[in-house]
């Protein structure tokens, strides 16, 4: 048993000094404009696993070579790891603006697009260990109570423990949100050019034709070889489902 431990210990360092090494090779031909082979390293990077850093490295080395179908996907890639990573954000609104297809995206209320950023304002595990803090917090408050004999103390005791306890829910239901989002995360981005169709058939009436960098929302994936997805304007339709790649890879 301690010479099989012993080798599985030796086999998983291994393989982490491999995906180190092909990480600093990738970063090295990045800085030196070897874009191409350093999409291919990162790529091969990834092969041991998801990463925000390769998602997002993965693409810079797609936006430098045009690439932005592939760059789009990997930035939406790095956000699902990490809602709140302002960099990978950051990037991919910038490779959207150089993308074919614009849309206006329809109007929301205030409070739901602010709850959405607050949710978004941490990762899934930030939030996690944020509510343990408040979480401890809310018991030393109880000992506030319980012990001092002084009204005062006991008060901010009482109030202390209320503030912290309501926020630990808060944080673990942010928290959860997070979860759900990256379980079920539907979205998809278009590869190839391809023809929105108002029905699953190469025959219907072609809505308009999407190009690639595309974000879109998978609505329907029950017939074979067709989506029919929802658009970033809220309008949907049909597409064939070879023509992109979903984010939750």
């Amino acid at each position: 048993m301690k010479r099989f431990i012993s080798i599985l210990i030796i086999i998983v360092c291994f393989s982490l000094s491999v995906i180190a090494q092909t990480r600093k090779e990738a970063d090295a031909a990045y800085r030196q404009g070897n874009f191409a082979l350093a999409a291919e390293l990162y790529e091969n990077g990834l092969k041991g696993g998801p990463s925000l850093e390769l998602y997002y490295n993965l693409g810079n080395a797609y936006y430098r070579l045009n690439d932005y179908g592939k760059a789009v996907l990997n930035y939406q890639r790095a956000l699902r790891i990490d809602p709140s990573d302002s960099k990978a954000r950051f990037n991919l609104q910038l490779t959207q603006t150089k993308l074919k297809d614009q849309f206006d995206k329809p109007d929301e209320m205030f409070f739901i697009t602010f709850f959405r950023t607050l949710v978004n304002w941490q990762s899934e595990r930030e939030w996690g260990i944020i509510s343990v803090v408040m979480l401890v917090l809310a018991l030393l408050s109880i000992l506030v109570y319980w012990f001092p004999r002084s009204v005062l103390f006991r008060k901010v005791g009482f109030c202390s423990f209320l503030t912290f306890f309501v926020l630990t829910v808060v944080c673990n239901v942010f928290a959860a949100i997070q979860l759900n989002n990256f379980k079920n995360n539907r979205q998809a981005v278009v590869q190839n050019e391809v023809n929105l169709n108002l029905s699953p058939d190469l025959s219907s009436k072609t809505i308009l034709q999407l190009h690639e960098g595309t974000t879109v929302e998978i609505t329907d994936n029950s017939i074979k070889g067709w989506y029919q997805v929802q658009l970033p304007d809220g309008s949907t339709g049909w597409l064939i489902s070879s023509r992109v790649e979903r984010v939750a890879s």
